[in-house]
């Protein structure tokens, strides 16, 4: 029988490398949560939510306030906060920051031209100030791209929608003087979280779509009913809006999930869907003015969208003048 004998130097060395080990998948644990709290605040905050409607008072549309008397330091310290956090992330993965940007000329080229349009443009100071935040919203992205999956993006931000979802309702419950809309205009609208009821209908039909798509992709029950009380509390929320555009577009959302959901289906569910699609399509291109019209008159609203269209027709004329670089 051989007796294998450990020197009395081996013994530490071992010991010091569990402890180095630990200490080390300690620091990755902790990093993991502090990135994944760094980019759920800041969805929650790009969203406008809570921060906007608490600074203005809870001002209402026509009712005389100006945001220019808001005092905006605690976005400015977010923002700084935010960016400067960003330039750190990017460059602790500068090698795959560079493979990114490289793999996306396009991105590159989008984000100088605007970085570069306060040299042609009528107010070059918003415009330079803008060009500012845009790469820093394009480093951010970036960032996400580098850091995340996509499925891990829509994870991270089905947890920002549903918050908000939930957030809203306490708003016009407990807090109706922030979440209702008061008079002149649009009195007694939901706007939960948000300045207006339209910014409150627009980030619903966001959160709807991601609700249901989340829903459809989990496996956990818990996790199902989760997103399905995320899915009902954001249309109840478009509906509570009034904003007919938000109805509309979250129809239309959901609708076009259920197709592209078909393309993972076996191949005559998908010949099925395939064939609706193009029939639908059809019907939509032979008959829009009449459809939309039936549509529109049935939650209340004008051809026009309220005088919207009638604009359209002198956007397209300036468009025109400065169609490349605006």
């Amino acid at each position: 029988m051989v007796i294998q004998t450990v020197s009395a130097g081996e013994l530490p060395s071992r010991e010091s490398d569990e402890i180095k080990s630990s200490r080390k998948e300690f620091f990755e644990r902790l990093l993991e949560k502090v990135e994944f709290t760094y980019v759920f605040i800041s969805f929650f905050f790009f969203t406008d939510a809570v921060l906007m409607v608490v600074l203005s008072g809870g001002a209402s549309e026509g009712d005389g306030f100006s945001y220019d008397a808001v005092n905006y330091t605690l976005v400015h310290l977010f923002y700084v906060a935010h960016n400067l956090l960003t330039l750190i992330l990017v460059a602790c993965r500068y090698k795959r920051t560079i493979y990114i940007l490289l793999s996306n000329p396009l991105l590159i080229a989008a984000n100088t031209l605007i970085a570069l349009s306060f040299l042609w443009s009528f107010a070059p100071d918003q415009s330079q100030t803008g060009g500012i935040f845009a790469t820093c919203n394009m480093l951010f992205a970036v960032y996400l791209a580098g850091r995340y999956t996509l499925k891990q993006q829509l994870t991270i931000l089905s947890y920002v929608m549903l918050t908000i979802a939930v957030l809203n309702f306490v708003f016009a419950y407990a807090l109706p003087q922030y979440g209702i809309m008061g008079p002149p205009v649009h009195p007694g609208a939901w706007r939960g979280v948000f300045t207006h009821k339209n910014g409150a209908g627009k980030m619903m039909v966001l959160s709807s779509g991601i609700m249901f798509i989340m829903f459809n992709e989990v496996k956990a029950k818990s996790l199902r009913w989760l997103y399905f009380i995320g899915l009902m509390l954001s249309l109840q929320m478009i509906n509570k809006t009034g904003s007919g555009g938000a109805l509309i577009n979250s129809f239309f959302i959901l609708n076009i999930i259920v197709l592209l959901q078909s393309f993972k289906a076996e191949t005559r569910k998908f010949l099925l869907s395939l064939i609706f699609l193009i029939s639908a399509a059809i019907l939509i291109s032979v008959a829009y003015v009449p459809l939309m019209t039936f549509a529109l008159g049935l939650i209340g609203k004008d051809p026009t969208l309220t005088g919207r269209t009638d604009i359209w027709e002198y956007i397209y004329a300036m468009i025109g003048t400065r169609p490349w670089l605006g």
